[in-house]
């Protein structure tokens, strides 16, 4: 008997999460496909110093409220983010009527969700994690804070309900702290709200490559939140190598982020400004646009324990547009590069390997083709939202008994 997931009355949920509703696609995607199913959405978020509060999808059911503007290099300190939590504590209290689910988003949105619960004890909690927080905050900044947020991780999950990944890896390692119901939910492409954009035709997007490149400059796009631990100083050495043997490419970097200044200064130093591009972060379409019209993509991230029990949002989105693509071969990427036969980079990053890697792909039509085809067809027949949201509203069935 086929499960029914429309609500037969309107439920009321809450949703926390310290970032931009209005860049997070995958929020979005929850929020979208909850509101289609009934449910009554309020997000509870940051304001960008540029966002102008907007209806995600058009849709009455979803409340965008940004209770705090913060500045990007501001985000990742103490200070904002106790005013976060204080904050969101104060407009869920001020609300007259208890939410049914309050739906925290990563390990930043769980303690405001918590003290409410402790507040209203019926209230349902999902913690919905988006990467394993204390191994991230342990690559970034140092063993301290992976204690300090091991042990916020460990105290809060004790008033969860329900548990949401984003890797079959990394609730593998959460089930050892969590011991409660668990959904692992990709972070794949919503091909419904992508086939409707007006501006983005994909039912129409064509195979790589898209033209023969014998008199056009090659484009080498990687994209994405530009952060450490990401390989962009190898990506300029890359791009350096490549230079030094063929001058016909063109360097794209698509994104924003606390390094982006790191890496401009060092394309300075190597004199080879005039052969990259800056986008700054852009919309998801805009993004997709791009990337499409390029010919070769890229995914440089280090050997990180996050990076490895994550799966990156970059290899569904490079696959989404069928573009030929290199990614590191990283331990839960490695199923989905292998499905496509994508160009696995190995470690330690060897640049000289790299740099003809991309060289050989770029002179091999064949094999662009053969990754492109693959790519498309994966996600079009099973890596997509349609498939994942089955998960979410099981997951919240689950929490609701």
């Amino acid at each position: 008997m086929k499960k029914k997931y429309i609500c037969e009355s309107s439920m009321n949920i809450k949703m926390i999460l310290y970032k931009n509703f209005i860049s997070d696609t995958r929020v979005q995607r929850e929020a979208i496909c909850l509101a289609q199913n009934g449910y009554e959405i309020e997000v509870i978020n940051c304001k960008g110093p540029k966002d102008n509060n907007t209806n995600i999808n058009n849709d009455k059911r979803i409340k965008n409220s940004e209770i705090m503007e913060v500045q990007p290099k501001k985000r990742e300190t103490v200070k904002s983010l106790l005013k976060f939590w204080i904050l969101a504590l104060f407009h869920l209290i001020r609300e007259k009527t208890p939410p049914n689910i309050i739906h925290a988003h990563d390990l930043t949105g769980l303690p405001p969700a918590v003290l409410y619960k402790i507040l209203f004890p019926k209230v349902k909690l999902i913690y919905d994690s988006h990467e394993l927080f204390p191994e991230a905050a342990k690559d970034k900044l140092n063993k301290i804070y992976w204690l300090f947020f091991l042990l916020l991780e460990f105290i809060c999950s004790k008033f969860i309900t329900v548990l949401i990944g984003a890797s079959p890896l990394q609730l593998k390692i959460l089930k050892r702290r969590i011991n409660k119901p668990q959904f692992c939910i990709l972070n794949v492409p919503d091909l419904d709200f992508i086939k409707k954009k007006k501006d983005f035709d994909y039912e129409n997007l064509k195979f790589h490559p898209l033209s023969p490149k014998k008199e056009k400059k090659v484009k080498i796009i990687y994209s994405g939140g530009v952060y450490t631990h990401r390989g962009y100083d190898e990506f300029i050495l890359v791009a350096v190598k490549i230079l030094e043997k063929n001058h016909n490419f063109e360097f794209w970097i698509v994104g924003g982020g606390n390094y982006l200044n790191n890496v401009k200064e060092m394309i300075k130093g190597y004199k080879i400004t005039n052969h990259f591009i800056f986008t700054g972060a852009v919309p998801y379409c805009d993004l997709l646009k791009l990337t499409y019209n390029c010919d070769i993509a890229i995914g440089l991230y280090e050997d990180t324990v996050n990076n490895n029990i994550m799966i990156s949002n970059k290899i569904f989105e490079y696959m989404l547009v069928g573009i030929p693509f290199l990614f590191t071969n990283l331990k839960s990427s490695q199923p989905y590069l292998k499905m496509v036969k994508a160009i696995k980079i190995g470690f330690p990053l060897d640049i000289e390997q790299i740099a003809e890697k991309i060289l050989l792909l770029a002179n091999n039509e064949n094999t662009q083709y053969e990754i492109s085809k693959k790519s498309k067809s994966l996600i079009i027949e099973k890596l997509n939202w349609k498939n994942e949201s089955v998960k979410l509203l099981e997951a919240y069935l689950e929490a609701l008994k």
